[in-house]
This record gives C-alpha cells, sequence and structure tokens, in this order.
C-alpha cells in the first residue's frame, strides 16, 4: 500500500480540498489512471466516500473521468496547472473575505483609544504590519534584538516602494540572514556598551512593575511611525517571557518619541543642550524628522 506525504496533503487541504479529495487527487497523481475501487484502496478512503470525494475533484476541475471505460476510470490533470488553479481561488477567496471586513470595519466606531498593549509574537507582528503599513513619511526603528524585522521584510519592501523613509538604530552588528534589509532601510550600527544602553532603556520607563519586567535591553525594541504613533515591543527574544508591546497614538507620542530620541542620542554619548553644536543639531533634525 502506498505511503502518503501528511505535510502535502495538509497544504492540499489549505488550498481548499476535503481531506478524502486530498488523498484520492495524491493517489491518482502517483499512480495515474486508475478506477474508483483502485483509488479507495490506494488513498485509504472509505469505498462509501471515495465517489464523492472524486465527484469533488471533478467538480472542481482537478481530475476527469476516462471516457469508454467500464468500470469508469479517473485521470488527475497535472500539478503544474491544477495548484496555481487552487491558488488563484484561494487569494480570490481571501480577497473578497477581506473586503467585505474592511467594510464592516469602517461601518464601525474605533473606540480602541489611544493606547493599548498587544501580547503575543504574531499579534506584535501583525500590529507591526498594520502600522507601518499606515506610514506615509518615515518609519524610525531603535532595536537590539532583530528577530522581529526578519518577519517584516515584506512590510519593509512595500513601505519603501510608497516612499516611505525607513531608518533603523541598531546596536550590534547586523546578523548575516539580516543583511538584504540594507535593500529596504537605512541602517545605523551604534555598538554602544550594555550598561549604559541599560540605563537609558530604564529611563524610558519609569514605572516599576514595568522596569522589573525587562530582563535585558536586548529584549527591546521601539518603532516610531510617521511621528504619530508608536509601538515598544518587550521580552520579543526572551525564552521565559511572553512578548508584548505597548502601542500609542496621538496624546502620548511626543513623551514617547522624545524619551526614545533621549535614549539612541545617549548611547552614543550625546544629551540636547542649547548649547549644541550645528552638527549635532543637525542629526537631530535627521532622526526627529524636523
Amino acid at each position: 500500500m502506498m505511503e502518503m506525504d501528511n505535510s502535502i496533503i495538509a497544504d492540499l487541504m489549505s488550498l481548499g480540498l476535503r481531506k478524502n479529495e486530498a488523498r484520492a487527487y495524491y493517489a491518482l497523481v502517483a499512480n495515474g489512471q486508475a478506477t474508483a475501487s483502485n483509488i479507495a484502496s490506494l488513498a485509504r478512503v472509505p469505498r462509501s466516500k471515495v465517489y464523492d470525494a472524486l465527484y469533488g475533484l471533478e467538480g472542481k476541475g482537478l481530475i476527469r473521468r476516462v471516457a469508454s471505460l467500464s468500470p469508469t476510470e479517473f485521470r488527475a490533470y497535472s500539478p503544474r496547472e491544477t495548484i496555481p488553479f487552487l491558488v488563484e481561488r484561494v487569494e480570490n477567496l481571501g480577497k473578497s473575505v477581506m473586503n467585505a471586513l474592511i467594510k464592516l470595519e469602517q461601518e464601525k466606531t474605533d473606540d480602541e483609544g489611544n493606547v493599548r498593549t498587544v501580547v503575543g509574537k504574531q499579534q506584535i507582528i501583525m500590529e507591526l504590519r498594520t502600522t507601518i503599513g499606515r506610514a506615509q513619511r518615515t518609519v524610525k526603528i531603535s532595536a537590539r534584538e532583530t528577530g522581529v524585522l526578519k518577519s517584516l521584510k515584506p512590510t519593509f519592501a512595500q513601505a519603501r516602494h510608497r516612499g516611505v523613509r525607513i531608518e533603523l538604530y541598531i546596536t550590534a552588528p547586523l546578523k548575516e540572514d539580516l543583511h538584504d534589509l540594507q535593500h529596504y532601510l537605512t541602517i545605523r550600527n551604534l555598538s554602544p556598551s550594555s550598561e549604559k544602553l541599560e540605563m537609558s532603556v530604564r529611563e524610558v520607563l519609569v514605572e516599576p512593575a514595568i522596569v522589573e519586567g525587562i530582563s535585558s535591553p536586548e529584549e527591546t525594541s521601539i518603532f516610531i511611525i510617521d511621528g504619530t504613533e508608536s509601538v515598544a515591543i518587550f521580552n520579543y527574544g526572551s525564552k521565559e517571557s511572553r512578548p508584548w508591546a505597548l502601542c500609542v497614538r496621538n496624546t502620548l507620542i511626543a513623551t514617547i518619541q522624545w524619551q526614545v530620541i533621549k535614549t539612541i542620542l545617549s548611547v552614543i554619548g550625546y544629551e540636547p543642550r542649547k548649547t549644541q553644536s550645528k552638527r549635532a543639531k543637525r542629526r537631530f533634525r535627521l532622526f526627529y524628522g524636523k
């Protein structure tokens, strides 16, 4: 009896096939033309259900009956044609569902507020994709833990295509698998001492309960979008604590921005003063976007 690759069966199901349909299609692709009885045996589909699976595949345009044969035999169309067809169907369905949900979203009143927290890696990534997706001018990123950046490459590419200027400030050498980020954003490596960054990060969040929860500055990243939104991420690289993010809009954003800037500038040995040099003023204006 043929062994099936369960991962391929699962992928076929994610493309819209039912389990028995996926198994029957797999069996036909692997073995060629076959009767319903043979397919049931090869695919381990109950004989009472094999015709439902075959008729379902036929209705989707993935297989065809072979004429003038008794008993009837079935043959699969090549995956080179069928899989792109299934992918297109799923994409069209996704777009249709998205448009319907967007319409619902636009009809409701947004009462989420200007300050909220998000918990979990996938939730943080989705929050960043959504927020950066609204960017029109600039995205400023202060990050020492760069793992979160891997999942945002398509988002960065789309923002760059819209003309958004993206700047990444890191405090450790860029990892090899992130070198292609340089296609989308300007990277500045500040390389401060860990102790100095630790003090600066703790100045940003003065609430004792929050400070105690930050085990290391390597686990803290901050994104500022268009100077109007801020997403601060904590414990993203931690194996002991669940990652979470503080998302801020409007009323508190000026304070959050200032503290972020202060942190970055302090780790390179600079504090804004009335007597600052022209070069320092220029560096401040470039970062702050003014």
